[in-house]
């Protein structure tokens, strides 16, 4: 079925000479199963109409963006589909507005691919709500402007396959998150993140109740004025691995990884840059305000950037509950107030030593923290944001690493790139990238 808002019509047969003129058009005329190929331009729709124009996946039919008006290629970057929702009021948590809408009985089997998805304003808005499983590829995604709160992507209980998509969480006014996980498992790999800039609190993943497997993603904080996350856990257990983060750039605080009240993550080969707070800035930080909260935190690269914060941090308990389960192998660097910030009395810890001694007699951890080191791993570029190695890296950090095959299986034997790690019996690179 042929979708082309430039020279369609709804009452034509959605033939590649005769196409129909609205998405909408052309997934209701499809048949079971069907692609729906659009070709570029600016779709409009309103999620906030009466009978809402928005586009409602069906099972079974996938859309495909970004052809040329003749279809004789498709290239989303140079013939842009376009799909932006126009509502300007209404909107509600849970239920924004939304751009594109899959439902509960939508599948893998059922792909959006190629398009840029604008969320629209009111109060909530979002520019994808999923609440089925769809596989979400290849877009790019902004959360809209909704007074209140703007989501790129809302799962909500759901399970959806997000995949090398562009994702930004927009400007909601009071917060901003450029994925929300609301309950359910999404896979998210491969995708670059960006909070967007709200007012308050800007996330690039805000997983609640949830427990997603995030891997091999760029993730950015965004810039909140007051609170920028890059990744912020709250009763969430997610699977972290082989990630890029940046805790991006809250006017006061920032954080590359939050893990909140009775959340249990599994932190592994991450490169995570606590941010350029205006205050504060911490790489990874647990809180236990209810429950404990427990992440395994095992080879990854963690440090700040140098910014007008007070206080720069790489790892930080606030209390005798949050002691992480795992610690070890990860390699801290540029946290001047303190590598680890013990939060049973033992306060800022400024020597790698004592980071790996403290929980042998003071933590109730499951496994004792050890073999961290501080090392600077002469990234390519570390301002710029490329964490891969030089040729000049450590070999304390290319190749001082846990190898996950042999730690009991991580799940996952490549780098961020794609790039096999080491088999068993050869330690792993720590962070992100082997070099």
């Amino acid at each position: 079925m042929y979708v082309s808002i430039g020279t369609g019509d709804d009452a034509n047969p959605g033939t590649p000479d005769a196409p129909k003129a609205t998405i909408k058009a052309g997934i209701d005329a499809a048949l079971v199963p069907a692609w729906v190929m659009v070709a570029e331009g600016i779709y409009n729709v309103e999620y906030q109409l009466p009978s809402g124009t928005h586009v409602v996946l069906v099972e079974g039919i996938s859309l495909y963006g970004g052809y040329a008006t003749d279809w004789s290629i498709r290239d989303p970057a140079t013939h842009a589909t376009i799909v932006t929702d126009g509502s300007a009021s209404g909107g509600s948590f849970p239920v924004p507005n939304r751009t594109v809408e899959a439902g509960a009985a939508i599948t893998a089997a059922t792909v959006i691919d190629g398009f840029t998805l604008n969320g629209g304003g009111g109060i909530y808005s979002s520019a994808l709500f999923v609440s089925g499983a769809p596989t979400i590829r290849n877009n790019t995604i902004n959360g809209g402007s909704g007074s209140t709160l703007s989501i790129g992507v809302f799962n909500a209980a759901s399970s959806p396959a997000i995949r090398n998509n562009s994702i930004d969480g927009g400007t909601g006014g009071s917060g901003s998150n450029g994925i929300l996980n609301s309950g359910g498992s999404a896979e998210i790999s491969g995708n670059t993140v960006n909070g967007g800039g709200s007012v308050n609190s800007s996330h690039g993943i805000k997983n609640d109740s949830s427990s997603p497997t995030i891997s091999g993603n760029t993730i950015h904080g965004g810039s909140a004025s007051n609170v920028s996350y890059g990744i912020i856990n709250s009763v969430s257990s997610p699977v972290i691995r082989n990630n890029a983060v940046h805790g991006g750039g809250g006017g006061v605080d920032s954080y590359g990884i939050y893990n909140g009240s009775s959340s249990s993550p599994a932190i592994r080969n991450n490169t995570v840059n606590g941010g350029s707070g205006g205050a504060n800035a911490y790489g990874i930080y647990n809180v236990t305000p209810v429950i404990p909260s427990s992440p395994a935190v095992d080879n990854n690269i963690v440090f700040t950037t140098l910014s007008g914060a007070n206080n720069r941090y790489c790892l930080f308990e606030s209390d005798a509950n949050s002691d992480p389960v795992s610690m070890r192998k990860n390699a801290l660097f540029e946290c001047p107030t303190a590598l680890y910030h013990d939060g049973d009395g033992g306060g800022d810890l400024t020597n790698i030593a004592d980071v790996n001694d403290y929980t042998k007699t003071t933590q109730d951890i499951g496994q004792p923290s050890s073999g961290n080191i501080s090392a600077d791993p002469l990234f390519e570029n570390q301002a710029g944001g490329d964490w891969h190695f030089t040729v000049l890296s450590p070999a304390s950090v290319i190749a001082g690493g846990l190898n996950g095959v042999d730690d009991g299986g991580w799940g996952f034997t490549d780098d961020k790139d794609g790039v096999t790690r080491p088999a068993s019996g050869t330690a792993w690179a720590i962070g992100a990238y082997e070099p």
